[in-house]
């Protein structure tokens, strides 16, 4: 009878063990939870094809925004900017005044219906890999998630044929300071985020 308890008290142990301690994590639920804060500040690594790589700073505060890139190799640093209603840029090549946030939005809300299909390891934080439709018939992007911030870490697909990959890393921004002069769109806009444009 001593054996048989001390049996059951092992096989406790051991299911104890496993399913407590060794735990897979559990894939989040399909209940509303992914959407991109507002503010936010981000800085974005883009790898595309065989161009050189780009650095993007972005700050989106509702319909404004203002993004800051530079080119590997390439001196000077472009600077957009969007108040809301008026425009202006130093790069001839950006004219789209809505700007990323819509398309990223899109992008996570889309995830509240979907489920990831495997999880794992990516620039250093544990994340949920989801297929994401970009809008073009056929074309998905591997979107992985982080975790603990439900946050974008790393996107890569097709775009306009091409393969692209984007590394993520949000930013922690004082909109109190930044939101007086970020966002002013009456002159040409100078760059103020210097620091973040690093490879």
């Amino acid at each position: 009878m001593r054996y048989l308890f001390i049996l059951i008290l092992l096989c406790l142990g051991i299911y104890c063990i496993k399913h407590v301690f060794f735990k897979p994590p559990t894939p989040p639920n399909t209940a509303p939870q992914f959407a991109l804060p507002d503010p936010v500040a981000f800085k974005l690594k883009i790898f595309k094809g065989n161009e050189p790589e780009n650095v993007e700073v972005y700050l989106l505060h509702a319909n404004r925004w203002r993004m800051e890139r530079v080119q590997l190799d390439t001196p000077g640093t472009h600077v957009t900017v969007f108040d809301g209603s008026r425009f202006v840029s130093t790069d001839s090549d950006v004219t789209d005044t809505v700007g990323p946030a819509p398309m990223l939005q899109t992008a996570m809300s889309s995830l509240n219906t979907m489920k990831p299909v495997s999880s794992g390891l990516q620039d250093g934080h544990q994340c949920w890999l989801y297929k994401v439709p970009m809008g073009m018939a056929g074309t998905t992007w591997d979107l992985w998630i982080d975790q603990d911030t439900n946050l974008p870490v790393f996107a890569s697909g097709l775009t306009s044929g091409v393969y692209t990959e984007e590394h993520f890393q949000f930013l922690k921004s004082d909109f109190n300071v930044l939101e007086k002069t970020c966002f002013d769109s009456s002159a040409t806009p100078v760059p103020m985020l210097t620091p973040f444009l690093t490879f």
